[in-house]
């Protein structure tokens, strides 16, 4: 404030505010959204997506995966599944750019399908821990390993094979990608106890529902 002269503010009593708006979409639920749209068999129709670049890289990498994903309008986006355990491998690197939230619940979709996929972002993306997310997707059978050039972290792989996944996990982490990731992995049989759920935002557990087979909630 050095140099700047300085005056009085006064504060004076209005009338009430009075208008429409539109509240922008929620990043979380959009990522989501498109996600259990691409796992679902199919057309879903989705109303007030967040359009930014992190939920976009998600549809651009459900589009990769084998799901018809299109716009329709301002918010609206048409997703045409391909049911459970159908992902196909991608042709492509799946690059997040800096989406640690769309890349981790999108790991849990893959870990699922008998598939292999490369996962990338930019360089902010590559120095995330993905250790808690890696680890619950290993008792399910998939595979991951990084991929190094020179010594440098390039990306991610993560793949399994054909079958059903037997897994009994205690999730540990209150954390909603990790829930989410743990709870949609395609074609789990088997049990998941979850005391953290409980003071998760309950958006998160409607959208991120377990597609197990005897699943306990």
């Amino acid at each position: 404030m050095t140099g700047l002269a300085r005056s009085p503010l006064t504060a004076r009593r209005a009338g009430p505010l009075s208008g429409r708006l539109r509240v922008p979409g929620d990043k979380s639920i959009s990522h989501r959204a498109l996600i259990f749209g691409a796992l679902a068999v199919g057309e879903t129709r989705i109303s007030g997506l967040l359009e930014g670049e992190d939920v976009l890289n998600t549809g651009k990498a459900m589009r990769a995966l084998g799901a018809k994903v299109r716009r329709t309008g301002e918010g609206a986006w048409s997703v045409h599944g391909v049911g459970v355990g159908g992902f196909r491998a991608p042709g492509e690197v799946l690059d997040f750019g800096n989406s640690g939230t769309g890349c981790r619940l999108v790991l849990g979709a893959v870990a699922g399908c008998p598939i292999s996929a490369t996962f990338d972002g930019d360089a902010s993306l590559r120095r995330r821990p993905m250790q808690r997310i890696l680890d619950p997707l290993a008792l399910m059978g998939a595979k991951a390993f990084d991929a190094a050039a020179g010594g440098q972290h390039e990306s991610a792989v993560i793949a399994r094979e054909q079958g059903e996944i037997p897994v009994r996990h205690h999730v540990r982490h209150a954390d909603a990608p990790v829930e989410t990731v743990e709870g949609g992995a395609c074609g789990v049989h088997g049990q998941f106890r979850g005391e953290p759920l409980a003071v998760l935002p309950g958006h998160h557990l409607i959208v991120a529902r377990p597609q197990a087979i005897g699943d306990e909630r």
